[in-house]
């Protein structure tokens, strides 16, 4: 059926100018229809997306079935089709180059779209098919489906090859490697909970985070790297004060344990994650003392076991079970004093020089569950819904002592779950809600919960 509307239309506009060649276009319906439809990658919102497939026009007669399976798709209005061949319109006899529009690249004599095709190819420019036709539709062809044979003698095969390489090549990468970048800067409002705020207050702050995750996969094996980073500060008393910094960095690699059956979503893995403060903090505006740096805190975790993969795209999760994991704490800044580093999580053991020991570390269990879908509330808008629980049992607790190895006297389990809500209104311009829930009895025999506001300019990315 739409390849008889692309016939239709076609077939109407070169009738309408009186000028023009239907054949061609009439010819090609059936497989334009199946290349837009079923093959071709692009956003419509977005006719600029550099991911975006390209379909380069080769013989420039044959606009009227471009036109017409790009104005179903709402590139053009049935007014902009009606004015074909005519002085000044945007539908040409011939196509000229028009990314507003879809249109590609302009052709006019035989074979600029094979050139023009190629360069794009050899350059690498976005992601060019890997398929290239060694047919074109001809004029003469009115019955769909016929195709008769495009001479090369004016086309080195050579370089058809090497841009077929390349072409491939590119697109094998995009297909093993998933890239997400996200920046924003946000004013933010946050709100704590008794038990937190004895080392937060509630503000109101300006804040600059990245966020950024590389999944590469390949036949069994999956990497996935994350890195997130945050600083915020804000302004009282006339004077700047870093209220919140955090850097941290996460690694998991998979393999699967079955291709078949019922361990087929199952995956045996490592996974290991680093954070840390990286900008020196103090006590408050008045009291100039040492409360946090680089490596004051910072924590290492590593973990050995299965990671679950849900099948179900709807309900996109993963679950990560360590039965074997290590987590390391460090304060390493000596400034800081010991009831802040106690705080922070350390055990009142000293050294023989009456000092505080600077880290702990102990052997256990892990769980970490991820979670993260996008709604899309209307054309421009969409929701989307991230949450993120870890938590850790420790049944080897150990602190280095000059040399020597001092048991803990109890054993701490920890827990810290994230709920995210982000609302994306205008392109540039998003709206985020989290609530973090953390249990850490090292430092709080309570829970403790801290809420948040944001709203600010945001740039993503995605590779697909």
């Amino acid at each position: 059926m739409a390849a008889d509307n692309i016939r239709i239309l076609a077939l109407s506009m070169v009738e309408k100018a009186n000028s023009g060649h239907p054949g061609g276009a009439m010819g090609g319906a059936d497989f334009v229809n199946i290349l837009y439809s079923e093959f071709l990658r692009y956003d419509p919102q977005n006719t600029a997306w550099p991911w975006r497939d390209r379909f380069f026009l080769d013989p420039g007669h044959m606009s009227p079935m471009l036109y017409a399976v790009l104005g179903m798709a709402g590139y053009y209005s049935l007014e902009e089709l009606e004015n074909f061949r005519r002085w000044g319109s945007i539908t040409p006899g011939h196509p000229e180059r028009d990314l507003a529009h879809m249109v590609e690249n302009t052709s006019g004599p035989l074979g600029q779209g094979h050139a023009m095709a190629l360069g794009a190819a050899i350059c690498s420019v976005g992601e060019v098919s890997a398929q290239f036709s060694m047919g074109a539709i001809g004029k003469d062809a009115v019955n769909p489906g016929v195709v008769i044979p495009l001479e090369l003698n004016e086309v080195d095969v050579s370089v058809i090859n090497d841009a077929q390489a390349r072409v491939m090549r590119k697109a094998e990468w995009n297909r093993r490697n998933s890239v997400d970048f996200r920046t924003s800067l946000t004013g933010m409002v946050t709100q704590f909970n008794k038990s937190w705020a004895k080392d937060n207050q509630n503000s109101v702050s300006s804040e600059l985070s990245v966020n950024y995750t590389h999944v590469y996969s390949k036949d069994k094996y999956t990497m996935t790297f994350k890195f997130y980073g945050i600083y915020g500060v804000n302004f009282i008393d006339d004077a700047w004060f870093k209220n919140q910094d955090k850097l941290e960095l996460s690694h998991l690699s998979s393999w699967k344990v079955r291709e078949k059956g019922l361990l087929r979503n199952w995956a045996y893995s490592v996974e290991t994650k680093f954070w840390s403060q990286f900008a020196e903090g103090f006590k408050s505006r008045t009291e100039h003392d040492p409360w946090s740096n680089f490596m004051a805190p910072g924590t290492f975790n590593v973990g050995l076991g299965l990671t679950y993969y849900s099948p179900n795209k709807k309900l996109p999760f993963e679950v990560t079970l360590n039965p074997l994991s290590g987590d390391a704490l460090f304060v390493l800044d000596k400034r800081l004093p010991d009831d802040r580093k106690m705080k922070l999580g350390l055990p009142d053991i000293r050294r023989d020089d009456g000092s505080l020991v600077t880290h702990k570390m102990q052997g256990g269990s892990s769980l970490t569950v991820n979670f993260k879908r996008t709604f899309n509330l209307s054309k421009s808008v969409t929701l989307q819904y991230i949450s993120d629980l870890s938590s850790f049992y420790g049944w080897i607790t150990q602190v280095s002592r000059k040399g020597e190895q001092a048991e803990l006297p109890e054993i701490m389990p920890t827990a810290l779950w994230t709920n995210r809500f982000i609302i994306n209104p205008l392109k540039f311009l998003s709206l985020e809600f989290r609530a973090t829930t953390r249990y850490d009895k090292s430092q709080v025999d309570r829970v403790q919960m801290q809420y948040y506001l944001r709203v600010g300019l945001t740039y993503g990315y995605k590779n697909r």
